[in-house]
């Protein structure tokens, strides 16, 4: 099922994480790249999973948010703008 949030994450975009945490089942490290694959929800944790892959090894991590947690994934991941891209490029 997929999550009932809005998100600012793009399916293939990489992004860096900012600070090192822990999401459940997974352990980010700052500096790491990530590529965000899509979103799912769990019924059984009442929470979004965001779903990312590791751009050096495929790993991939999750990043959950409860329902009851208000969105701060900007706290965690930057968007990785690659020159060229986007407006004016």
């Amino acid at each position: 099922m997929e999550s009932w949030r809005n998100t600012t994450f793009k399916e293939g975009q990489s992004y860096q994480v900012k600070q090192d945490f822990s999401s459940q089942i997974s352990v980010f490290k700052r500096g790491e790249m990530l590529v965000y694959q899509n979103s799912a929800y769990s019924t059984y944790d009442s929470s979004s999973a965001f779903i990312f892959k590791s751009s050096v090894d495929s790993e991939i991590k999750t990043f959950f948010l409860h329902d009851d947690d208000s969105d701060n994934s900007s706290e965690f991941f930057e968007e990785i703008i690659v020159k060229g891209e986007g407006i004016g490029g």
